[in-house]
């Protein structure tokens, strides 16, 4: 095929037509074309030169399990990119529900230069003269659905939240009587804010630890006898010059065990459907030692990840990966457990 002259290309692009978004959009096709890319993806932002702000939205708001009919909902968002905030509004209807389409544009340049997407959004409800945030969350990819990526991993999962993840939209089921958003997480790392429970699996799994964890604090601090008792890996920070005089030290009972509110899942995408889930957490922990002269002294350290095997029937640690951290200042000989 003949080319054209450098004359004729000349003259297109001065012509009204490349004129503001006329302009980039015949650059997105010109480009796409020479790639081989679709860029005629539609509500698809996972293809060709459309990117994803802000996944399809569908959710419901209540007051003290009522819809709330006529509530003005906004969503905002800041495309990071080109450094723009955008803000839409819709109306509940009689029964409560709202809705807003995927927000998707397009882009050149930042789909072939890497970058981090950091899009940060929020979904509120004008109720009884505030502004009430039912979702606030930092997405951080521009694919569609991005919000709950580490969903794909329970797909087989059937509760509302995840057959309208499937259907390819979030449904936010929002009560507004709630004093404050509740954090959820989709998957290890991977939190949503939302005015409502979403009964997310890694969620559901970690509610089942935490409520473990408070039940069956003394069977943590059994399961951790044996770390103490076989294990050097907790005195190996004695062997640093400022630890010399416990040395050689033996243990003898643990005094106190104080783990922290927060827990993570190892392996959850392996184990969120069996009896048993490998549990993270830390806390402060209060040992009695003996020194090599014979002396008993009680140490406080910080248990940094202590990894259990969790189930009904029992808790174990994992002795190879659970450590406990030491320091000049928080080492006490003269510790009490109050």
């Amino acid at each position: 095929m003949q080319l054209l002259s450098e004359k004729y290309y000349l003259s297109i692009f001065e012509a009204p037509l490349f004129r503001e978004f006329r302009l980039q959009r015949f650059l997105t096709l010109a480009l796409s074309l020479l790639l081989g890319m679709n860029v005629f993806a539609g509500n698809n932002a996972n293809k060709g030169l459309t990117v994803s702000l802000f996944s399809e939205v569908k959710g419901v708001v209540k007051y003290q399990g009522e819809p709330v009919a006529d509530a003005v909902v906004t969503r905002k968002y800041h495309f990071t990119w080109v450094n723009k905030d955008i803000e839409e509004t819709t109306q509940t209807n009689e029964r409560g529900e709202f809705s807003f389409k995927e927000a998707t544009t397009w882009m050149i340049l930042g789909k072939f230069f890497p970058h981090e997407p950091v899009i940060p959004q929020i979904i509120s409800v004008h109720f009884q003269g505030e502004e009430l945030d039912i979702w606030q969350h930092t997405k951080r990819t521009y694919d569609s659905m991005g919000e709950l990526y580490p969903l794909e991993a329970y797909s087989d999962v059937s509760t509302p939240v995840m057959d309208a993840y499937r259907e390819g939209y979030i449904l936010i089921d929002s009560e507004l009587s709630l004093p404050d958003l509740i954090m959820q997480a989709s998957g290890d790392h991977a939190f949503v804010f939302a005015r409502g429970d979403l009964r997310l699996p890694y969620q559901v799994a970690l509610e089942r630890i935490e409520g473990i964890r408070q039940s069956r604090s003394s069977e943590f601090l059994a399961a951790l006898i044996p770390y103490f008792t076989n294990s050097e890996r907790w005195r190996k920070q004695f062997d640093e010059p400022e630890f010399r005089p416990y040395q050689g030290a033996m243990f003898q009972a643990i005094e106190a065990l104080r783990l922290s509110d927060y827990s993570r899942l190892y392996q959850f995408e392996e184990e969120y459907k069996s009896d048993e889930l490998t549990v993270a957490t830390g806390g402060e922990v209060i040992l009695r030692v003996r020194l090599p002269n014979g002396e008993e002294v009680k140490i406080r350290g910080w248990l940094s990840d202590g990894v259990f095997k969790v189930s009904d029937k029992q808790i174990l640690v994992d002795q190879n990966r659970t450590s406990l951290v030491f320091n000049q200042f928080n080492i006490d000989p003269d510790s009490s457990t109050d």
